[in-house]
């Protein structure tokens, strides 16, 4: 099974179209869309076709480097990011903030760690209240091995927004995965000490369930149930699964679905279903449900749900499909080890 870092990032922001005077999208505005749709060749065309009408040059720059990053192309993301900041006007917006969060994570994807260091604090040095710069900087200096320099971010991340419960977790999840379980329990510790009086029960026993109290999660997670938050579905599902029960976990998930008011982010509940199958040998079913959270496309799970449904394919036998996708998926994302190696096996079968 694949499994990812839990690392970086909260980006994406939309972007009006510029340029045009009709009803028509300007081409920066419509290689933005392609680039949702992760068409990312598709949107460099548009880009290109945008640089030739003279549309804005930030603006395509800037939408050439997300795409390159959409493709794990990181040397002309890197380049063109910096183009975009160097055709800024000179004073530093929300879009230059934006381009550098980009540029620091194709520095980061590229393995220059010192690079994306430097553009995070060049991010603290315009605004030294930015937590997420403090986030994703002790994330970086964290893969460098800088575990002092990676606590004190996190440190100044949690003081810059003390209440984001999301955060702690994040830290935490950094931190455990590699290896620091004491330092990452340390920061639930402190999440469990906010006061918020507008708490369900959902934030409170997320953390009893990242420190694997579930007895404590049990009790505040469906306490949110009830209260009619449907989050806490989700997590009381993980509840299930670290208990073994997956039939439990499961049931918990579909209701999610079958609640669910839209269909944002249930890519990644179909996901987790399909590996609750796996473990249990329903391979068929698992297929199902990769196959449903992949017709959702969505950006933040689709990679995995990609990889996972060649994985179930190969349990059920069927090489020859497997490694049809695995074609397919490499041509999506040729700078994926894990998957060249999988490729290198089934070629075997």
């Amino acid at each position: 099974m694949k499994k990812f870092l839990f690392i970086i990032v909260m980006v994406i922001v939309t972007l009006a179209g510029c340029g045009r005077t009709s009803e028509e999208p300007s081409f920066t505005k419509q290689g933005m869309d392609a680039i949702d749709n992760k068409s990312y060749d598709e949107a460099l065309a548009y880009f290109e076709t945008a640089a030739n009408k003279k549309e804005d040059a930030q603006l395509v720059f800037r939408g050439k480097g997300i795409a390159y990053i959409g493709k794990g192309d990181y040397e002309p993301a890197i380049e063109n990011l910096k183009l975009a900041l160097k055709k800024a006007s000179g004073k530093v917006t929300d879009l230059e903030i934006d381009t550098s969060f980009y540029l620091a994570l194709a520095q980061y994807k590229n393995s220059d760690r010192a690079g994306a260091i430097s553009t995070y604090t060049n991010i603290l040095n315009f605004n030294d209240k930015d937590a997420r710069a403090y986030y994703l900087r002790g994330c970086v200096y964290l893969a460098d091995g800088e575990l002092e320099k990676s606590l004190a971010d996190f440190d100044n991340a949690i003081n810059t927004n003390v209440n984001d419960y999301e955060m702690y977790i994040n830290i935490f999840n950094n931190l455990n995965n590699k290896g620091y379980v004491d330092q990452g329990k340390g920061y639930l510790t402190k999440a469990l000490g906010i006061k918020d009086s507008k708490d369900d029960g959902l934030n409170k026993g997320m953390i009893y369930y990242y420190l694997g109290d579930t007895e404590n999660a049990m009790k505040f997670l469906n306490q949110s149930k009830d209260s009619g938050n449907q989050k806490a579905l989700l997590y009381l599902g993980k509840v299930y699964q670290l208990q073994k029960d997956n039939d439990s976990a499961v049931a918990l998930y579909e209701e999610y679905i079958a609640k669910a008011q839209n269909t944002q982010g249930l890519g990644a509940v179909y996901n987790t279903i399909g590996m609750c199958n796996m473990e249990s040998g329903n391979y068929q079913e698992a297929l199902t449900n990769f196959s449903a959270g992949i017709a959702l496309n969505e950006g933040e799970s689709i990679q995995e749900l990609l990889f996972n449904e060649i994985v179930a394919y190969e349990y059920l036998s069927d090489f020859t499909t497997a490694s049809q996708k695995i074609q397919e998926y490499i041509s999506l994302y040729p700078n994926d080890s894990l998957a060249q190696r999988e490729y290198e096996f089934l070629k075997t079968r």
